[in-house]
């Protein structure tokens, strides 16, 4: 039973200084497992979790079993697969495990030792329950809604936003409905750190909060920076028709599904606990894939999910990595215009902005702003792209590989860059072929641009006529 205290209790405990009180990092409604792989069941304060747990005074759930049997696995998997999520129309199997993952991932949190990424539930169309399945996994989780974090504008405001959500220890955070493409420095920064640190708003301290949340995002087709795409896992759906949320209600196990959560809380809350201790009894294996700064959250989601025979799990990262990453695909075709007007020519970032701006490349940069920050931003951009590989493909099949380089002269006193490309064919007459492999015909021209234009001679070394 939690309440709250009398105003003049709260005074004497704020007034009396170096109190020797415990550390609370929360107040949870479910049980959780501590990072040694105890299950917390008892109501109250928990020192090795440092979370007071407050059930709900109707909750209850039959107990879970040491080293649950066959028979209790399957029961559990039932709940969850057919009964929980039987009706979410998942596009395959890499999307229902990872909707596991997030449903699970509450319950196991201190087992994770690092940060976990964002959940994107992508749709095809409106109406196809991405949110429903994200309400659906808080109300077992946490027998409630999730924290909602809107979408920020800049990113003063994104960071603003976070700060002010963490600060009351979430335990899912959801950016639901994306509308604009999600570039966010400070969310990418809060999705691979244990602790975010920032000025509390209106006063000059720092305050830093622990990062404990699970993170979702949901949005129709959305769109992604490359350093969102690398943060993320996703849940794709598609009803496959086009008003999914015109389907009739009777062609669902559960016409209202968080209806039947709430009456079937404590038994979906053991059949979460029971899988995952069927886990911590066979020993804790770890998962065989794994995914860049998430290696200990795709650890024990991995070793959840294979010893309960659930499988996909990262099996769409390749597909998903060339579908949402509408980025890395703008600067392909910048480096692409790039090579076409330039060759290997050395150039100012000024001689590459109309390009960089143009509407088929839009590379984003500070759209709206003036023209000077938008040349600031394509430098800033093209600092980045140093020594980045691009594969190009030919007409005639081959592959022309494209590095980016910055170039060792200046051009009146401004940083040169060119592309340096070698040339990759299959099979091709007049390309050498060295023990299975092809040789790369290294081409490099750091003669600056206004040089070569000065010059009139004949073909020069590199094959090219001179401009």
């Amino acid at each position: 039973y939690v309440t709250i205290p009398p105003r003049p209790v709260v005074q004497d405990f704020l007034e009396t200084p170096n109190m020797d009180l415990p550390l609370l990092r929360g107040i949870v409604e479910t049980p959780t497992f501590t990072e040694d792989g105890v299950l917390e069941t008892m109501r109250g304060y928990s020192p090795k979790t440092k979370l007071y747990y407050a059930p709900p005074t109707d909750f209850s759930m039959p107990s879970v079993s040491d080293n649950p049997s066959q028979g209790e696995i399957k029961k559990a998997k039932n709940l969850i697969l057919k009964e929980l999520l039987g009706d979410m129309p998942f596009v395959g199997a890499a999307e229902k495990a990872h909707a596991i993952a997030l449903l699970f991932l509450p319950f196991v949190r201190d087992m994770i030792d690092g940060p976990t990424p964002l959940h994107l539930v992508e749709k095809s169309t409106p109406g196809t329950g991405g949110t429903l399945l994200i309400r659906a996994i808080a109300h077992v989780c946490i027998g409630r809604e999730y924290t909602l974090l809107p979408e920020g504008g800049d990113g003063e405001e994104w960071r603003k936003r976070i700060t002010a959500v963490l600060r009351t220890s979430p335990v899912i955070i959801n950016i639901d409905n994306l509308r604009k493409p999600l570039y966010s420095a400070p969310l990418a920064s809060a999705l691979t750190a244990t602790e975010w640190s920032d000025r509390i708003l209106g006063k000059s301290e720092h305050k830093s909060i622990p990062v404990r949340t699970a993170w979702v995002a949901t949005g129709n087709n959305p769109v992604l920076s490359e350093e969102m795409t690398r943060r993320s896992v996703r849940i794709r759906m598609d009803a496959k028709m086009e008003y999914p949320h015109r389907r009739p209600l009777s062609e669902f196990k559960h016409p209202d599904l968080l209806l039947w959560i709430k009456e079937n809380r404590g038994l979906l809350v053991w059949a979460c606990c029971t899988l995952i201790q069927a886990w911590i009894a066979s020993g804790r294996s770890s998962g065989d894939e794994t995914i860049g700064m998430y290696e200990n959250w795709a650890k024990v989601m991995g070793g959840i999910l294979s010893v309960i025979d659930i499988p996909g799990f990262l099996g769409n990262l390749d597909e998903f990595y060339e579908g949402a990453n509408i980025e890395k695909e703008n600067t392909k075709l910048f480096i692409v215009k790039w090579y076409q007007r330039y060759r290997t020519s050395s150039v100012r970032a000024k001689d590459l902005f109309d390009i960089a701006i143009s509407e088929e490349v839009d590379l984003g940069l500070n759209e709206g702003k003036n023209l000077q920050s938008q040349r600031t931003a394509l430098g800033i951009r093209l600092t980045k792209m140093k020594d980045q590989v691009f594969m190009l493909r030919q007409k005639d099949g081959s592959q022309l590989r494209v590095v980016v380089r910055k170039s060792d002269q200046s051009i009146e006193h401004s940083t040169a860059w060119f592309l340096e490309t070698g040339l990759l064919r299959r099979g091709v007459k007049g390309v050498k072929k060295e023990k299975g492999k092809f040789s790369l015909k290294k081409r490099k021209d750091k003669e600056p641009l206004k040089a070569r234009k000065k010059h009139k001679g004949p073909r020069g070394k590199s094959g090219e006529t001179r401009q």
